[in-house]
């Protein structure tokens, strides 16, 4: 017999999902969804140089997530590589120190690891639909899709950052190379996509399937700066190599305390000041920030306007100093800014070798 809906339950289960989300509106984790995912890649811009998504360099340590200095091109010194490298030196003669080392959370993840991640500018749907199952509200009277209509059914109303993984990458890039989707993310002509993700831990498998067939997007969101570079962005959340060194020497070494959380751990103010002050819905920033770096050859964007755009992620709250243990003085370099935007990588070989 029924006992009917316990909505104090319910919004418990509501706030539990919320948990589970990528921590802010304005990103989307691959990793996380839990439902098939209906959004649009956007076009390219300018400072992209032809490039939908951005390369972003993450070195994991100790549940702090620091973006590398690699970020500007390979030949960028990255404070935790090099210390990590003396680190791997000591442990041959430390067993606390190799212990650490390879120490592993309880999902089987290592403490410390060094991943890449593509960050893709994307706009996310949440469709009403008809008793076909087919979207419904987007159609003009003639029966053509109507971007305006479109407009109301982008989730949050903002360009969000889809943080992908390899497997997503891959199963994008066949899609692009297909024949017929060339235009694929273009306005007028591009078309919406479907991300899937089964299956858990290492039998997780995430496919990518057209939704339909071409539908034009709302011209507000391609216009040029509204959509935030997912490298500027990146940029506004790198930290100083001051900072990042306290991070891993506190959690191999333990006689460093990580800085408390300010502004003043971030390597690039500025830019951080601008891609915050964007993301204030309806304001508009007066502070006159540098220019993000671009590739060499990549056209200047032009003058930014006022839009939504993901607000930089909070770093976790300081880790406590394990008790001091001996150690060699490790290296310190410092990283000189690269003077401009190197191009990718060449990711078609690295999905090849997948």
């Amino acid at each position: 017999m029924s006992t009917g809906l316990d909505i104090s339950k319910l919004m418990e289960k509501q706030e539990e999902l919320k948990k589970r989300s990528s921590g802010s509106d304005g990103w989307i984790q691959v990793s996380k969804i839990e439902k098939p995912l209906d959004f649009r890649i956007l076009d390219p811009l300018p400072s992209m140089d032809g490039i939908y998504y951005v390369e972003v360099p993450i070195w994991w340590v100790n549940g702090h997530r620091l973006i590398s200095k690699k970020l500007y091109g390979p030949d960028e010194v990255d404070v935790v590589e090099d210390i990590k490298k003396e680190a791997e030196k000591v442990a041959k003669s430390d067993k606390t120190i190799a212990e650490l080392l390879k120490k592993k959370s309880d999902k089987g993840i290592s403490l410390i690891q060094f991943k890449w991640e593509y960050w893709i500018p994307v706009l996310e749907f949440d469709w009403e639909m008809d008793r076909s199952n087919k979207i419904a509200g987007i159609y003009a009277p003639d029966g053509s899709i109507d971007p305006t209509l479109v407009a109301k059914f982008i989730k949050d109303q903002r360009v969000k950052i889809l943080v992908a993984n390899i497997t997503t990458l891959k199963a994008i890039n066949a899609l692009a190379t297909t024949r017929g989707y060339g235009n694929m993310m273009t306005r007028e002509e591009g078309v919406n996509l479907i991300l899937t993700k089964t299956g858990k831990d290492r039998d997780t498998k995430y496919t990518v399937t057209p939704d339909s067939g071409r539908m034009p997007m709302p011209a507000e969101y391609y216009q040029e700066g509204t959509p935030t570079d997912p490298f500027e962005i990146a940029e506004s959340l790198m930290y100083t190599d001051e900072y990042m060194k306290a991070v891993i020497e506190n959690y191999i070494y333990g006689d460093v305390e990580i800085p408390e959380d300010s502004d003043d751990n971030y390597a690039n103010p500025e830019i951080r000041a601008k891609v915050k002050e964007r993301f204030k819905e309806g304001t508009e920033s007066t502070e006159q920030a540098p220019p993000p770096r671009r590739r060499p050859g990549a056209p200047a964007p032009a003058p930014e306007a006022p839009a939504p755009a993901p607000a930089p992620e909070a770093i976790p709250a300081p880790t406590p100093a394990p008790a001091s243990r001996g150690r060699r003085a490790a290296p310190a370099p410092e990283a000189a800014p690269s003077a401009s935007r190197p191009r990718s990588r060449n990711l078609l070989n690295d999905i090849k070798n997948v």
